[in-house]
């Protein structure tokens, strides 16, 4: 469609667009009767379920890295770089778990990425805490702990959460305490 100018009779010449509803009379819009629509929404259904297949393979590849991830942490101790490589397959996890039916899984290494970045002082990050968090994410794999109503991994998670933000407040509490002995001292 051309659009149409209009002369306003200042040095400038106002367009004018006219709307065209003829792409919104295409869409197809889940849930009006329209068959159409119900066939698209029977192939995205199929089209998930097909990928489902590759969504343990995701997740075993996934755990793989982390588990090698956590393994360097543990070699080499707590640089940089070793927390940077744990904390990124954490973050992968996280972020795609749910999708890939592993919401548990995804929980634990949310807290994972919590302790890993809300530690004041990387030097103080507890070995044995990122170990459980790897070895619970691995164990929800192992086991087949899809959804989020596998009890047993659903309160490893959920005590792996309150521990980390136990340990955290802690150190918050302490760093707080140096603060105002130093405070006092000045």
């Amino acid at each position: 469609m051309e659009p149409q100018t209009q002369d306003t009779g200042a040095a400038s010449k106002a367009y004018i667009i006219a709307s065209s509803d003829a792409l919104a009379k295409r869409c197809v819009r889940p849930g009006n009767g329209l068959e159409a629509a119900k066939q698209a929404i029977k192939a995205a259904e199929e089209a998930i379920e097909e990928l489902s297949v590759n969504f343990k393979d995701w997740m075993v590849g996934e755990v793989e890295r982390l588990g090698k991830a956590s393994a360097a942490l543990t070699a080499d101790g707590l640089s940089e770089t070793s927390i940077d490589a744990v904390f990124s397959v954490a973050h992968d996890i996280k972020g795609q778990a749910d999708t890939f039916g592993y919401p548990l899984a995804g929980d634990i290494c949310a807290s994972l990425c919590h302790l890993l970045d809300s530690c004041p002082d990387r030097r103080k990050i507890p070995l044995v805490l990122v170990e459980q968090h790897v070895d619970a994410v691995k164990a929800i794999l192992r086991e087949g702990a899809t959804g989020d109503d596998n009890d047993t991994a659903r309160e490893l998670a959920t005590q792996l959460g309150d521990v980390t933000e136990d340990y955290l407040r802690q150190l918050a509490a302490q760093a707080q305490r140096q603060d105002g002995a130093a405070a006092a001292v000045s």
